[in-house]
């Protein structure tokens, strides 16, 4: 039996939701869970093909009242021509598989050359002829979310209604499995983030930063820090109070998430009004480019003196504003002894200190540091800013 699977990466995006979780469940690898599925279904209706197919929950909440609009992936399948199947997409209502989907009901298709719900376009494709079909809806808790799907009985013949009961029976463990699948995810994510921003939380970043100096350190790579410090949070705080201040925190995550679009880097706040962001694959002045461009957006933003409120009273633009410190990892020099861990430190408290030089030149600017390993101090480059 020859399955494919979406890499877990992909898969784990489309099961990006929500659910309150009762229990913490061990983690499983998401692609297995989907052979598995696949795997059993062929032993409970044994079939030529079969697919697992779940909805975007992106696009799904774009268009929460019309499930038509939404697209559903093929994230596993088996059987003759399936790997030219996998990640591909079609339209929610299309097919007897769309039909499965819309009605959140099961189907079964004896015969698809009479049935006007069939969806030939795939066949055409990769060159195959489904004759029948048989597929059941897969739910989280009330929710539709994807479809199981089978084609063409072995043997020959045709599926009959007994076939189709058991494949529901089954589609109950595939709802148990998943929803362990998002307790799981949840879980694992909650631990990395911050409460109050969103973004991930020191510890997370301090493990972040240990596994990209040590990919560094082995490929030879480009690697960048940037730290971040407000300006004059502390009035902000002292005169609006400490829940406007937590909304500016907020508001600046949201900044800084929206900035940093790099898909391998850390955006995390390092506590109290500091933040902290690992950039792989950035040299120094492209790093100092992002910078510049993290300190002009937070020194022209607006932020809320009213919490949860739409509108109202604003903290003019530049009453917030970052000092900022950048250090790239190519330019630190250590000892072939030196262990990873001393490396890591060193390589924060030089970004660190180029954000206080940032602090002492007057706020408001990014400064860049170079390091000297047999001083263990640095030297400013470059500033800029206001």
């Amino acid at each position: 039996m020859k399955l494919g699977t979406l890499p877990a990466k992909d898969i784990a995006r489309l099961l990006d939701r929500q659910r309150r979780p009762a229990s913490i469940p061990d983690q499983v690898p998401v692609h297995e869970i989907f052979e598995e599925i696949l795997a059993i279904s062929d032993q409970f209706v044994p079939s030529e093909a079969g697919s697992v197919l779940i909805d975007d929950p992106q696009i799904k909440v774009q268009h929460p009242w019309d499930a038509g609009e939404n697209e559903l992936v093929f994230v596993a399948c088996y059987g003759d021509k399936s790997e030219q199947l996998i990640g591909r997409r079609m339209r929610a209502s299309d097919g007897i598989v769309g039909k499965c989907y819309m009605t959140g009901e099961p189907v079964l298709s004896r015969d698809t050359s009479t049935d006007r719900d069939h969806f030939g376009d795939f066949d055409a494709e990769t060159e195959h002829q489904t004759l029948s079909v048989v597929c059941v809806p897969i739910r989280i808790g009330t929710s539709t979310i994807g479809v199981l799907e089978l084609l063409n009985r072995k043997g020959g013949g045709h599926y009959v209604p007994q076939e189709l009961e058991l494949l529901q029976i089954f589609a109950g463990y595939i709802s148990t499995s998943l929803q362990n699948i998002l307790d799981a995810n949840r879980y694992r994510e909650l631990a990395k983030r911050d409460d109050l921003t969103g973004l991930y939380n020191d510890r997370y970043f301090n493990q972040k930063l240990s596994e990209e100096v040590d990919r560094a350190e082995h490929d030879g790579g480009e690697l960048s820090l940037i730290f971040l410090d407000l300006d004059h949070f502390k009035a902000v705080n002292d005169t609006h109070g400490h829940l406007v201040g937590s909304q500016t925190l907020r508001e600046v995550g949201l900044i800084l998430a929206r900035t940093v679009t790099e898909e391998r880097a850390t955006v995390a706040r390092y506590g109290g009004d500091e933040f902290v962001i690992i950039v792989p694959g950035y040299g120094v002045e492209a790093c100092r480019e992002l910078a510049e461009e993290i300190r002009a957006r937070v020194e022209n933003s607006m932020f809320r003196i009213d919490p949860g409120q739409e509108t109202g009273v604003m903290l003019r633009a530049g009453t917030i504003s970052a000092s900022i410190g950048v250090a790239s990892y190519q330019d630190m020099r250590f000892d072939p002894d030196d262990k990873l861990r001393r490396r890591k430190n060193e390589f924060i408290r030089l970004a660190d200190q180029s954000m206080y030089e940032a602090k002492a030149q007057g706020k408001n600017r990014v400064c860049l540091g170079t390091y000297d390993a047999l001083s263990s101090t640095k030297t400013r480059i470059k500033s800029t800013g206001s």
